[in-house]
């Protein structure tokens, strides 16, 4: 399948200096396709005032983008075409503004495809909201792609005010949607039981950046080793009392935390403890260097019924470069049993990793932890998704001629 436009509507920011799925499967896309990249518009999630600084930011990069009346490309990719629509983020008030935001939604869509002279897109959504729903009804395309990445009705995010409505949307997309791609096994699951063409496609990871060989990072150079590190936002799913008991058990081992942290998440217990540092943030580039300095990769996840259907990007990049890992009892990670140690506790926890770093053969256990990211690459990824999708466009096509 090669030449389509597709309409792709992001959950994330494009502008996150962290690297996520986006930036993986729309740069893949724009090698065979023009991908038009509906920046996230929010609406979601509740808002507190310590967001104020995000919106504003986000606002004024909306202005600038629509003063200049034409969607801006992104110069490092010829066939990614990026617009931030102006909707109105008010999820309590979503009877009232909801038509509203429709409108709005609508009008930047059809403008946007009258300025670039889309014909037929498809039309892919990794957000399931009745905006996008409502502003997409009625414009012609040539299939429409929901891909499921996670069970936002389920979201410590979302607030339980719109959860509900949020549910039902998610159901009415699998159920309309003409290509259901889902994240995780239980996602999967869940999708097929509503949508026969349902396909699993989990988060995957770059090997070649993860594996190449790469200067430890220097920051980390000073720690005791081992160094047991986590990379990942630090939101409302990570078990941070683990954390504080594992620490506290072995003073003698470095914990190193990489990412930002969430709005309203209490650090104090963690910082209190001498052995345990926060990175904050780094540029998805960078992160090779940390995990080089790992002696063992963390996935320490609260189990409920968000992570249940989460199937965490971090496992492979840690596989990838070439880390043991430990995590908590997360059922997507079943499969992987013989190259990652699911544990209960915090006691399980250090055990583990301990296990991991007497490891009489740590060169072979390294090669079969790259050997299975290598099998989860975002490329391989694409390929299957855009197979997919051409597989859909020719049976209709079959039967448009049969017909």
């Amino acid at each position: 399948m090669t030449g389509k436009d597709i309409i792709f509507f992001s959950s994330l920011d494009w502008d996150d200096k962290r690297k996520q799925y986006i930036h993986h499967i729309v740069p893949l896309l724009a090698n065979n396709h023009r991908v038009f990249l509906i920046d996230n518009f929010g609406g979601l999630r509740g808002l507190t005032l310590k967001d104020l600084p995000r919106v504003f930011a986000k606002l004024k990069r909306i202005l600038g983008r629509q003063m200049g009346r034409r969607a801006p490309a992104v110069p490092e990719l010829t066939n990614v075409t990026v617009f931030q629509p102006f909707v109105i983020p008010a999820p309590r008030l979503a009877s009232i503004v909801g038509r509203l935001n429709v409108w709005l939604l609508r009008r930047v869509l059809k403008g946007l495809i009258q300025r670039h002279n889309i014909h037929d897109p498809i039309i892919w959504t990794c957000i399931p909201s009745d905006t996008i729903w409502g502003a997409i009804s009625d414009l012609p395309r040539s299939a429409l792609v929901y891909q499921a990445v996670d069970r936002f009705s389920h979201s410590p995010m979302v607030p339980s005010y719109a959860q509900p409505r949020l549910e039902r949307s998610e159901r009415l997309f699998t159920e309309s949607a003409d290509l259901v791609f889902a994240s995780a096994n239980r996602l999967f699951e869940e999708k097929r039981e509503m949508h026969p063409n349902t396909h699993f496609f989990p988060n995957a990871v770059d090997p070649v950046l993860f594996s190449k060989d790469t200067t430890p990072n220097a920051y980390l150079k000073t720690m005791a080793h081992p160094i047991i590190g986590f990379v990942g936002s630090l939101g409302p799913w990570v078990d941070y009392d683990l954390l504080r008991q594992a620490a506290s058990m072995t003073p003698e081992w470095s914990y190193v935390i990489v990412g930002p942290v969430n709005a309203g998440i209490d650090l104090k217990p963690l910082q209190a403890l001498p052995n345990v540092h926060f990175t904050g943030g780094v540029p998805h580039a960078e992160l090779p260097s940390y995990l080089a300095t790992f002696d063992c990769g963390l996935i320490p996840y609260l189990i409920n019924d968000f992570t249940e259907y989460t199937f965490p990007t971090k496992m492979a990049e840690y596989l990838a470069a070439g880390l043991p890992v430990v995590s908590t009892l997360l059922p997507e990670l079943t499969p992987y049993s013989h190259v990652v140690k699911c544990v209960e506790d915090a006691e399980g926890l250090v055990q583990a990793a301990r296990s991991y770093l007497s490891d009489g053969t740590p060169e072979k256990s390294r090669e079969e932890r790259m050997r299975v990211a290598r099998s989860l690459s975002w490329e391989s990824l694409v390929s299957g998704m855009e197979q997919a999708m051409d597989n859909y466009l020719s049976s209709r096509r079959e039967v448009k001629t049969q017909v």
